[in-house]
């Protein structure tokens, strides 16, 4: 199951998979439509981000999200897996969660995902200001420095 042809997808960074992630799209037919961004600094990255309807996070191994807090800070509404840290930065009125019960439900919902963020955009609005609120509430770097302070006092007694 694709997403609606006229989707795109931006992927940030470089590693060793790169090569095989972009044959892997032309081998499906979808080289057209994804961009592999390679490395980019942290600003060009958050402008990226910026400029989507919507990030996909789809990690299985993220122990808290700090991108996914980003994008969320920005606005931009997230497609993640109810895994991990990302299940706990956000709810279903805030972020769009795909349960990971199996690789094709993943690929289902990430596509339906997409789609609904492109098609539906008072539902990718609402999105929006909802995980604004709980980044600002929860994520803004004095909250953050607060958290860990009380959370150092709690551990030293």
């Amino acid at each position: 199951t694709l997403s609606d042809p006229s989707i795109t997808l931006t992927l940030y960074g470089d590693g060793p998979k790169k090569a095989s992630h972009e044959a892997l799209a032309k081998y499906l037919g979808v080289a057209d439509r994804v961009t592999f961004a390679g490395w980019l600094d942290h600003d060009e990255v958050i402008q990226g981000i910026h400029r989507h309807r919507g990030y996909l996070f789809p990690s299985l191994a993220e122990a808290n999200g700090i991108v996914m807090q980003e994008a969320m800070m920005l606005g931009v509404p997230v497609v993640a897996l109810r895994w991990g840290g990302p299940a706990n930065l956000a709810d279903d009125q805030s972020a769009i969660y795909v349960d990971p019960t199996s690789e094709e439900a993943v690929v289902k919902g990430l596509a339906a995902a997409m789609d609904r963020l492109a098609f539906d955009p008072d539902y990718a609005e609402t999105l929006s200001v909802n995980a604004r609120k709980i980044a600002e509430a929860r994520f803004a770097w004095d909250k953050v420095a607060k958290s860990y302070s009380e959370n150092y006092a709690d551990i030293l007694g």
